[in-house]
């Protein structure tokens, strides 16, 4: 018996959009205060804001931002928002590098073939996977990895 080993073409192997749903977490100075598996089709902000997909109610986190824009969907493909804050941070794993689009009037760089990815503004850091149906079990070691560790303290 003889072992195969070939390298597969970019985005052979992975779901189709139709397929998934989006994992998030969501961290705030270094504290994990939400996790969440959203419908895949859904635009994703997070904030204090009443209009937010993912609400953080004032009297629990005062200080947390009114709105921040996650992720974009625009004809059933994602795509990550890139923060006007010059300070921001953007991460897409296992995604092809691409040249950012104007989606509504927001930056935004293309996610369909990432497998995740995280946004940091400030003190807060937004984590998401692309995952199959609603499974939560070993949310928070997965959004950990998947930016490589999250410093608390």
């Amino acid at each position: 018996m003889g072992l195969t080993i070939r390298r597969m073409a970019h985005g052979e192997g992975r779901m189709s959009m139709t397929a998934r749903n989006v994992r998030i977490g969501i961290v705030f100075r270094g504290t994990v205060i939400h996790e969440e598996v959203l419908s895949r089709q859904t635009d994703v902000t997070v904030g204090g804001r009443a209009g937010s997909t993912v609400q953080i109610l004032p009297g629990q986190q005062p200080e947390f931002p009114d709105q921040v824009d996650v992720l974009l969907f625009e004809g059933g493909a994602p795509y990550l928002v890139v923060p006007e804050d010059p300070s921001a941070r953007v991460s897409l794993r296992g995604a092809a590098a691409s040249e950012p689009k104007t989606i509504r009037g927001k930056r935004c760089l293309a996610a369909e073939s990432a497998a995740g990815g995280s946004l940091t503004i400030g003190d807060v850091t937004v984590m998401f996977q692309f995952v199959r149906g609603d499974a939560i079990a070993g949310l928070l070691i997965a959004m950990i990895n998947l930016v490589g560790g999250v410093v608390i303290g």
